[in-house]
């Protein structure tokens, strides 16, 4: 669940790609409200929900905190290897198709750093 994943986060997890923004960004608001210092790149591949999320963010008063994006886990990404801390894909993952879910398990596995975790 949600609340499941969202309790995995320590305050040693300030680095945390958010792949597939979840409704209006409210997990990724979530995630900035508890701790300051955290820093979220949420992304998605619909183009409405970028805007959607933006505002939801700017509302919430956490915009220098979460920056929403239009990417896909799938393509290539613009990430250095081991950028996060933890990278947060609920309900993204399993509508790939067999040859995208390789690549973004690639990519997950290539940007998140050694000993981060995988929700």
């Amino acid at each position: 669940t949600e609340k499941y994943g969202l309790g995995l986060l320590t305050e040693a997890d300030k680095s945390v790609l958010s792949v597939g923004i979840s409704t209006a960004g409210a997990a990724e608001i979530q995630m900035a409200q508890r701790l300051s210092e955290r820093r979220i790149i949420a992304t998605t591949i619909d183009r409405s929900g970028v805007g959607l999320a933006q505002d939801a963010v700017k509302n919430a008063g956490v915009s220098d905190q979460v920056e929403v994006r239009l990417e896909d886990i799938a393509s290539d990404l613009p990430y250095a290897d081991e950028t996060f801390d933890f990278i947060y894909a609920r309900l993204v993952l399993h509508y790939l198709p067999k040859q995208q879910l390789e690549k973004a398990v690639q990519n997950i596995a290539r940007v998140l750093h050694g000993g981060g975790k995988l929700f």
